[in-house]
């Protein structure tokens, strides 16, 4: 029997001196997921950016119940976003993106 994967919201905040683009972000998350967990750990995550706004630096990201700790990691080792120096800080976490709406951003 076929368990369902069931998502999760990770809302995160970006500390850096200057903006960052929702595509760049998004581009370097990839980057960062690919590097250290390869192909197959990425097509695991079901990560997508779902949202993120450029006046507070907050946003949403999607993925597994099962691979939250591993998005989590990504963020942090996420450090330069199109060679600007970041950091990148969980806010918390929901199972839906209402609820991380409400809590966390």
């Amino acid at each position: 029997m076929v368990k369902e994967e069931r998502n999760r919201y990770i809302v995160f905040k970006i500390y850096s001196n200057s903006d960052v683009s929702k595509e760049d972000l998004a581009k370097d998350i990839w980057r960062t997921l690919l590097a250290m967990y390869g192909e197959y750990g990425a097509s695991k995550t079901n990560f997508w950016l779902i949202e993120y706004d450029k006046n507070t630096k907050k946003g949403i990201i999607r993925c597994t119940h099962t691979t939250v700790n591993m998005m989590r990691t990504v963020l942090a080792f996420t450090t330069k976003i199109a060679e600007t120096p970041v950091i990148i800080k969980t806010l918390g976490i929901s199972g839906t993106i209402k609820a991380a709406k409400e809590k966390f951003y």
